[in-house]
């Protein structure tokens, strides 16, 4: 089976980015995912052709998830499961 690749939109000026990127990389040396880092500071191109309108933003298989995000919803967006009851996930 392919491993899912994640896209990781960053930016020298987020606050926001290295955590988010601390996160991305605990979870890949458990899962098994690809990620690949898009640094949009000196490209406002990529931020337009892709409607990204703050970063940090991850992207997997064409759904995206724009801000901080927590551990638990990187595994959502990458289909890994959670152990936690559907309910807990709201």
């Amino acid at each position: 089976m392919k491993s899912k690749t994640l896209i990781f939109y960053k930016s020298f000026f987020c606050p926001f980015c290295p955590e988010a990127e601390r996160r991305i990389e605990a979870l890949r040396k458990e899962h098994d995912f690809e990620v690949k880092e898009v640094n949009v500071t000196w490209r406002p191109d990529i931020l337009i052709k892709k409607g990204i309108k703050a970063v940090p933003t991850v992207e997997v298989e064409g759904k995206m998830f724009v801000g901080l995000p927590t551990t638990r919803q990187l595994k959502e967006l990458l289909g890994i499961a959670t152990g936690e009851p559907a309910d807990a996930l709201a």
